[in-house]
């Protein structure tokens, strides 16, 4: 088995792939940044699954993070929250998409006010850049792409005087260490992983061994919301949320 990092980059995943098709039966792409046309044209070489992106004709395995975005919204407008941020992740992420779009519809639902921001780096350096105009937003509540995502943030918060959860709810998505060690420890979406992998790799070899000659298959694993300690009520002085930006 050969394992390869990209970094995001679409060019280094491409050049990764057309090497080592030359090498393996088959190919599972996680997440990838690639156009759906070079992806097509890929895939003519050896089978593929793809996990978290859905394309037309390709064996997938999704993680429904969109599924959990609206159950974070509700969580946030439970608590009291009525303005939340939606920090995004890198502009060809279907990650991102299926959050933006269950987001919107839950904080519709919700009477919760949206504001997106975005596209981010998927970085603890990514949340701190955003970490400014978060503070200045007015928001009580943010939903980040990913854990690094929601570290950099509060740490930039931090930086500038606002308290989490105190001033602002922070959410991220992955359930990673970094974030149960974290202080506060981060509210999260939990992704199936380990499950996904497993999934994933037990439809490439059935692709494999029927010479991906068999109907594509689209698998769908749920997601949950995990509330720690970076969520709470938004603290109020005379009706009004509290930020103490600096």
């Amino acid at each position: 088995m050969f394992v390869a990092d990209t970094d995001e980059d679409p060019l280094l995943e491409q050049e990764l792939i057309e090497t080592l098709c030359k090498q393996v039966d088959g190919v599972l792409l996680c997440s990838p940044r690639l156009s759906n046309r070079v992806i097509e044209r890929l895939r003519a070489q050896v089978p593929f699954v793809v996990v978290n992106r859905r394309l037309k004709g390709l064996t997938t395995v999704l993680m429904d993070v969109g599924q959990g975005a609206g159950v974070a919204v509700e969580h946030v407008a439970g608590l009291g929250h009525r303005r939340m941020a939606l920090l995004t992740g890198p502009q060809s992420s279907w990650t991102s998409e299926e959050m933006l779009s269950a987001a919107t519809l839950a904080a519709r639902e919700c009477d919760v006010e949206l504001v997106v921001m975005g596209p981010n780096e998927p970085t603890e350096q990514g949340g701190l850049a955003a970490a400014q105009a978060v503070a200045a937003s007015g928001v009580t509540a943010v939903l980040c792409y990913n854990d690094l995502v929601a570290l950099g943030l509060i740490e930039g918060l931090r930086e500038r005087g606002v308290d989490v959860p105190g001033d602002v709810s922070v959410i991220g998505v992955d359930d990673s260490l970094p974030g149960r060690l974290n202080r506060p420890k981060l509210t999260t979406i939990t992704m199936p992983t380990a499950a996904a992998g497993r999934m994933a790799v037990d439809l490439l070899l059935a692709a494999v061994n029927a010479g991906d000659a068999g109907t594509p298959t689209l698998a769908r694993l749920e997601t949950h919301l995990v509330v720690r300690e970076s969520t709470a009520a938004p603290a109020r002085e005379g009706g009004r949320p509290v930020l103490t930006p600096t």
